[in-house]
C-alpha cells in the first residue's frame, strides 16, 4: 500500500515536471514570458490558461508565428508587451491588433525581429493608452504610415538600428500627439516634410542620425513650433542652408551635426550674423584647413568662397 502511494505520488511529481518543461509561457513575478512558440493557436491557448489580474507585463521570444490571433489578449491587462527574437509576418490575422489591450497597453516593445517591414501599423490604431514605440535592431526596411493612436497621450516613437531605407510619403503625418521621434542607425536618405504631423504642435525632439541623409527639403521644419533639438550626426550633409531652419531658429536649443561632410565655406555666414553659433553642435570636413574645426568657433574671416 504504500508502495502504491509512493508510486502515486512519484506519477504526480515526474507529470508536472513534464508540463512545466513543455509549457510555453511561465510567469516570472508580474511579467508573463511566452517562448518557443511556432503555433498560433496553442499561443492563443498558453494566454487563456494564464490570465490573471496580477500580471501587468508580456514577453514574446525565440518563437516563429504567421500572426498573433487578434483576440489573444482578450481578458488580460497588460501595460507592456515585449517582442524578442520572434519572425512574425503579421501582428494580427485581422486588420486589429491585440484585441482587449485598447485601454492599458502604455509600451510597445519590438526587438530582433523579423519580417517587420511587412506589418500593418494601421492595425493599432484603437489604442487609447499606447504612449512608447521601441523597434530596434530588425529587418524593418520599409515604414508605412501610423495611424494616429492615442489620442491626446504623449507619443515617443524609436526606430533604431533596423535597415530602414525609405519612408512612406505620409509615414508619421497622422501621429498628432508625436512628442518624440527617433530613426537613429538606419539608411535613410530622403526625408520630406509631408512625412510629419503638419502642425506638429508637440513635436520636441527629432533624430535622424546615423543615416545617409545628404541634405534637407526647404520646409523640412515648417509648422514645428515645439521643435527643441534636432539630431543629424553621422550624415552627409555638405551645408546648412538658412531657409532650412529660419522656420525654427527662435525656439530651437540644439542642432547636432557632428560627423558630416560639413564645407565651411561663405554659406555658413548666416550662422554668424543670425547667432545660431551657441545652437549648432557640428564640425567641418571642408576646406582642409578648418578640418575638425567646431562651426562655434568660426568668424567671417574663416568663411570664403
Amino acid at each position: 500500500m504504500t508502495n502504491k502511494k509512493e508510486f502515486n505520488m512519484l506519477l504526480v511529481f515526474v507529470v508536472c515536471c513534464i508540463s512545466t518543461i513543455h509549457s510555453t509561457c511561465v510567469k516570472e513575478g508580474y511579467l508573463l514570458h511566452c517562448f518557443n512558440v511556432t503555433n498560433e493557436k496553442e499561443f492563443s491557448k498558453g494566454l487563456e490558461r494564464n490570465r490573471d489580474p496580477d500580471l501587468v507585463e508580456f514577453a514574446l521570444t525565440d518563437s516563429e508565428l504567421r500572426y498573433i490571433s487578434h483576440d489573444a489578449f482578450h481578458g488580460t491587462n497588460f501595460t507592456a508587451v515585449y517582442l524578442w527574437n520572434i519572425s512574425l509576418l503579421s501582428l494580427s490575422d485581422t486588420d486589429i491588433a491585440f484585441e482587449g489591450l485598447e485601454d492599458t497597453l502604455k509600451t510597445f516593445i519590438v526587438h530582433e525581429c523579423s519580417f517587420v517591414g511587412h506589418w500593418n501599423w494601421d492595425s493599432i490604431r484603437n489604442f487609447r493608452a499606447l504612449e512608447l514605440i521601441d523597434v530596434a535592431d530588425t529587418d524593418m526596411e520599409y515604414v508605412s504610415d501610423f495611424p494616429n493612436f492615442s489620442r491626446g497621450k504623449n507619443h515617443l516613437i524609436s526606430i533604431r538600428n533596423s535597415s530602414v531605407v525609405e519612408l512612406s510619403p505620409t509615414a508619421f503625418s497622422q501621429v498628432e500627439d508625436l512628442v518624440i521621434l527617433l530613426l537613429a542607425l538606419n539608411n535613410i536618405e530622403d526625408v520630406e516634410r509631408s512625412m510629419f504631423p503638419k502642425p506638429a504642435l508637440n513635436l520636441t525632439v527629432l533624430g535622424l542620425s546615423n543615416n545617409t541623409i545628404k541634405s534637407l527639403p526647404v520646409d523640412i521644419f515648417t509648422d514645428m513650433p515645439a521643435l527643441k533639438e534636432v539630431k543629424l550626426d553621422g550624415n552627409k550633409i555638405h551645408t546648412i542652408e538658412k531657409n532650412v531652419f529660419v522656420p525654427v531658429r527662435n525656439h530651437i536649443n540644439l542642432v547636432r551635426l557632428l560627423g558630416n561632410d560639413l564645407n565651411c565655406d561663405c554659406r555658413l555666414k548666416w550662422i554668424i550674423e543670425d547667432d545660431m553659433r551657441t545652437k549648432l553642435l557640428a564640425n567641418c570636413k571642408y576646406p582642409p584647413d578648418l578640418e575638425g574645426r567646431e562651426v562655434s568657433t568660426l568668424d567671417y574671416g574663416d568663411l570664403w568662397c
